[in-house]
């Protein structure tokens, strides 16, 4: 009898041990940095004020899987772009992140859409246009995407991206500014390291 007891809390012992490695093998993450340029479209301008011409941008994001193929998890992104004779206005944004995996792409080439929702804060430098200072809005980025496998865990992404912004607030905003950041349409090139 105490030869079962013994071989039954080995048993138990060695199955514990064993259960993180075999939850940590199913854990699905990724980890994605990818630069590219970035149109902004302006709404409410000045009179007068052109259109902002291509801005360079840097994105990072990080998740963790849900189900098979859909993933949650946080997003940061920077861009700056230049008006003509106003300066150059920077932008950073942060949020939840979430993406869908088509499946019918598997192996070697992934293709993705992608959802998220953040609040951006803007920099208008002092001197640099008619409405100097901060401002903030809320931003819904939309996107699609390809990776294609480099490597056992590392990939080669391509994303294009729509960032529809509302909610405009601060003194970077409102009359007399530069305008509204009500979309963007932006580009990237990257790379993804996950599981």
């Amino acid at each position: 009898m105490r030869s079962l007891a013994a071989t039954a809390t080995a048993a138990a012992l060695a199955g514990l041990a064993a259960a993180p490695r075999t939850a940590r093998a199913q854990v699905r993450w990724d980890v994605d940095l990818a630069s590219g340029a970035t149109q902004r479209v302006l709404t409410s301008k000045v009179a007068g004020a052109g259109d902002p011409g291509l801005g360079a941008s840097v994105d990072l994001s990080g998740h963790i899987a849900l189900l098979p193929l859909v993933r949650l998890g946080l997003y940061a992104h920077h861009d700056a772009y230049a008006l003509a004779g106003l300066g150059v206005r920077d932008l950073d944004a942060a949020g939840l992140d979430a993406t869908l995996a088509f499946p019918w792409l598997r192996r070697d080439v992934r293709a993705y859409a992608r959802l998220g929702l953040g609040e951006a804060a803007v920099h208008s430098p002092s001197g640099d246009g008619p409405a100097a200072g901060w401002g903030s809005f809320t931003e819904v980025p939309v996107g699609v995407g390809l990776r294609f496998r480099l490597g056992r865990r590392l990939w080669l992404t391509t994303e294009l991206t729509a960032r529809v912004g509302f909610a405009f607030g601060g003194g970077a905003y409102g009359r007399g500014s530069w305008g509204d950041d009500a979309l963007a349409v932006g580009l990237d090139v990257g790379f993804v390291w996950g599981r």
